[in-house]
């Protein structure tokens, strides 16, 4: 696609890449630069499929340079919960806020100062909570702007609105419509071209289409099956009534007439196809297509078995579909449809009456990865879960807010207890405490699964430090905990709970209990691995140093048997923070540069937050201290942005004595550059100077020693 919304490569945050030709739109391009430059707030207007994306990308690609903090891209299409808007627009900021306060608030401290365009796009179903939003970031500071594209105005006070029409045709004096379906069509027939002998045709046709892109799009498809002369006389039979008005009504019937057109060409189970994968909030891939699309077995009637679709064909019905341009195949291998071509395929399948059996399908998938999911989170599949996950978010948040929705507790539930470990894994701590209260505010529950629910949220709290919530959630646990699991579970939590309130010895007794029952309930999941960290913490807090070690060891040996990584990253953690109290700083080094690894390729922040603290502390062990002061920059920066106030309690003085020392060596003037150097740095590359490890120096205690100890953990 080119001109019509859609036709980017979409990467989270960072503006999208065009992957076909921008055609036209000199004047509007001029237009909105004027406007960005000129007003904090502009909306682009218009109906769907006319072009309001790219128009904003290709102007925030324009004037990206006048932004110090550069422009972001907040795609808004599968964000179908008002809830969810503060998290897209940080999520696109590189912004992983995880404390308890509001986040609206989050963003407007993070956005004071800076000078960014934020890019929201499709904001017509968010529309209220896109002006709350809009409103609150533009009042953070006088360097925030704001371009939206929607198809109604956010109607808030400054707000400058723009109407996006369709291309400028020939009897308008320009060509641009003629420009785009000559580039469309020698996309779908090699060698096509203006000539003398076709102009006439192309030119009426752009006509009939009243410049609209996607409509025009559309229609250079059929090349492949009419040659032009027979395509332009057939849209003008069709477009005959539409043709003769130009107001936005009839331009929207243009549009949709050429949609119906395009419905047309597909064959009944291309149709079937659009209808059916129109389900997905988000992109898909092959396999979720074909367990939406396909028909388990032949249905017993013939009319029947013309409307169904075997999973053997499920591939060349979606190529079918990219060829006539109602799916974009992604460099990724994934698939998305328009939001306008979205919308249709959920009109044909309610009107097929099936839209029920097709949601259906659609749940019963995805519940059914979500309970493979939690049994193999803590394997050697990990990796390959988070990764999954990543892509999917965007349908997984649509399909939880659709449970909860309709009141269905239990897929609610199984969604949720899926896929949170993941969620928390990335540190996504306050959308996972949203999500939790929405679950567990559906019908009461069978003890073991509301049980599942508030510990992961209980987690969440303690992480966050929010021990007012955390006490109450305490108490609900402890009712629901019914089962030897359930209640080493219900120890562990409390004894994580006494830490954050200072009392070490009884932390260190109940964390002991809960590994101890943990071990005879064969509980094996990532909640259950992790309680090794915190029972490290506590021994470290009574003084006990060995059995810290201990402890951290046995858990990266369990770790390392199961496949499992996340906890095994806190367990590396754990035992670098040992060896670094033990001056072993080489030895411990080399936990944080394998943490730090693991941690990246999870996207694991907050685990990598951590990671970066330690390698601050390794590298002034071993005398690089300027390397020390950018490595402090880089993972204070990260733990201000994540508005955390502790990563580990037994590390934390660790972590404030380092930059007393630092100060003291670098100087105040050296260790404010070095600081604000490593602060500078973007997410990968503060992961890339953590894993740079030049030769350095012996600290003291190891040239005492003779040397440093190994490069590899044991």
């Amino acid at each position: 696609m080119a001109v019509a919304d859609g036709a980017v490569l979409r990467t989270a945050g960072r503006l999208p890449a065009e992957v076909t030709s921008f055609v036209g739109r000199r004047r509007e391009c001029a237009e909105v630069r004027r406007l960005v430059e000129s007003a904090r707030l502009v909306t682009l207007l218009g109906m769907g499929g006319v072009g309001k994306t790219r128009l904003a990308l290709r102007t925030a690609a324009d004037v990206r340079h006048a932004f110090a903090d550069g422009v972001r891209f907040v795609d808004l299409a599968a964000v179908q919960h008002a809830e969810l808007l503060p998290q897209a627009v940080a999520d696109a900021l590189d912004l992983h806020d995880q404390t308890t306060r509001d986040p609206l608030d989050a963003l407007t401290d993070h956005l004071a100062g800076r000078s960014v365009l934020l890019v929201l796009d499709t904001c017509e179903h968010l529309a209220d909570a896109c002006a709350m939003l809009a409103e609150t970031v533009l009042r953070a500071g006088s360097g925030v702007r704001v371009l939206a594209t929607s198809r109604q105005p956010l109607t808030i006070p400054g707000e400058h609105t723009m109407v996006v029409s369709p291309l400028d045709r020939p009897e308008q004096g320009e060509d641009e419509a003629v420009t785009l379906f000559a580039e469309r069509a020698a996309a779908v027939v090699p060698g096509f071209a203006v000539t003398d002998d076709n102009r006439t045709d192309i030119v009426r046709l752009c006509h009939q289409l009243e410049g609209i892109p996607l409509a025009i799009e559309l229609a250079a498809v059929r090349l492949r099956a009419l040659p032009l002369d027979q395509l332009v006389a057939r849209l003008g039979d069709r477009f005959a009534l539409t043709g003769q008005r130009r107001t936005g009504q009839a331009r929207h019937q243009t549009l949709r007439a050429a949609i119906r057109w395009s419905d047309e060409l597909c064959t009944p189970a291309e149709r079937l196809a659009w209808a059916r994968l129109s389900i997905f909030a988000d992109g898909f891939g092959l396999p979720e297509a074909e367990v939406v699309c396909a028909d388990e077995a032949g249905p017993a009637d013939e009319a029947a078995a013309a409307e169904s679709v075997p999973a053997d064909e499920v591939l060349d019905l979606v190529a079918g579909l990219v060829d006539k341009s109602v799916l974009t195949r992604e460099p990724d291998g994934r698939y998305r449809m328009l939001d306008t071509l979205r919308e249709y395929g959920a009109e044909r399948l309610a009107d097929s009456g099936e839209t029920d059996r097709v949601q259906r399908r659609y749940l019963d998938h995805y519940l059914g990865l979500a309970e493979r999911a939690e049994h193999e989170l803590a394997t050697s599949a990990q990796a390959g879960w988070f990764a999954w996950e990543a892509r999917e978010h965007g349908n997984l948040r649509d399909l939880l807010d659709r449970a909860i929705r309709a009141g269905d507790a239990r897929a609610a539930r199984q969604l949720f207890a899926g896929f949170s470990p993941i969620w928390m894994g990335r540190g996504q701590l306050r959308e996972i405490r949203m999500w939790a209260d929405r679950v567990l505010a559906l019908r009461r529950s069978p003890a073991e699964e509301t049980a599942r629910v508030v510990r992961m949220t209980l987690f969440c709290a303690l992480v966050q430090g929010d021990l007012r919530a955390a006490r109450p959630l305490l108490e609900r646990l402890r009712q629901h905990s019914t089962t030897p699991a359930e209640q080493a579970y219900l120890t562990q939590l409390s004894g994580i709970h006494s830490l954050l309130e200072d009392d070490f010895v009884q932390g260190h007794r109940l964390l002991d209990e809960a590994l101890e029952q943990h071990r005879d309930a064969a509980n094996d999941d990532v909640l259950a691995l992790i309680t090794g960290l915190y029972a490290t913490a506590a021994r470290i807090s009574v003084g006990d140093v060995p059995g810290a070690r201990e402890i951290a060891e046995a858990t990266i040996s369990t770790c390392e048997d199961v496949g499992e990584e996340w906890c095994m990253c806190h367990a590396l953690w754990a035992r670098a923070g040992c060896r670094l109290m033990n001056g072993e700083t080489t030895e411990a080094q080399a936990d944080v540069l394998d943490l730090l690894r693991i941690a990246a390729r999870l996207d694991a922040r907050i685990t990598v937050t951590a990671g970066l603290e330690l390698a601050a502390a390794c590298a002034y062990e071993l005398g690089d201290y300027e390397r020390a002061g950018r490595l402090y920059g880089a993972a204070d920066g990260l733990r201000r942005a994540q508005g955390l106030t502790s990563i580990g309690g037994h590390l934390d003085a660790l972590w404030d004595l380092a930059g007393d020392r630092l100060r003291e060596r670098l100087g105040d003037n050296g260790f404010t550059t070095a600081t604000a150097d490593g602060d500078r740095l973007s997410f990968t590359e503060r992961v890339s100077l953590g894993l740079d490890t030049p030769e350095s120096t012996l600290s003291n205690r190891e040239s005492s020693r003779g040397g440093g100890g190994s490069t590899r953990h044991s």
